[in-house]
């Protein structure tokens, strides 16, 4: 709920999403690249070249949608079907090809990952890079880091974790 004006030092921002709230969806379809198109021209549209984002559910799923991008660095997720609380702060960086005139582009990141619910906690922090085929819109992103999660019924489990990622990105 907001109250009254934006917090000292922030804009906020609320769209709502194509066929949400008060704004129309003609196709009468609803994809998350749609939307994630939808959500990214707004900010191109309002030249804002970094935020936050704070989505409830599929709002905040519409910011993973991987794209040419490099302008969200923290996203906080709320799941009101199970009380299941999903945040990610994320930071990631452009590192090569940045006029879009080779066939790779690379990034570097970082992040944190907190979620769980009254059954399940999970915290993990790690790295990843990502390569970009230009031609093809195709992405590979490689994470690593180290997880921590606890259970309400059966043991902990603490250790390392990889994981691969395949995408095809948002032009």
């Amino acid at each position: 709920m907001f109250t009254g004006g934006d917090p000292s030092g922030f804009r906020v921002i609320v769209p709502d999403l194509r066929g949400h709230g008060r704004s129309t969806n003609p196709s009468r379809t609803f994809t998350f690249r749609q939307a994630a198109a939808d959500v990214f021209a707004l900010l191109d549209h309002l030249g804002l070249a970094r935020v936050k984002a704070i989505g409830l559910s599929m709002g905040a799923s519409v910011y993973a949608d991987p794209t040419r991008h490099n302008n969200i660095h923290g996203m906080v997720d709320y799941s009101t079907t199970d009380h299941y609380v999903w945040s990610r702060l994320g930071y990631k960086e452009q590192i090569s090809n940045h006029n879009w005139s080779g066939k790779f582009t690379h990034y570097l990141g970082v992040e944190y990952i907190d979620q769980g619910n009254k059954d399940i906690h999970s915290q993990q922090v790690g790295g990843f890079i990502e390569f970009l085929h230009v031609p093809s819109s195709i992405s590979v992103m490689l994470r690593t880091g180290y997880k921590r999660s606890t259970f309400q019924l059966g043991p902990n489990k603490t250790g390392p974790w990889f994981a691969v990622s395949f995408y095809e990105r948002l032009k």
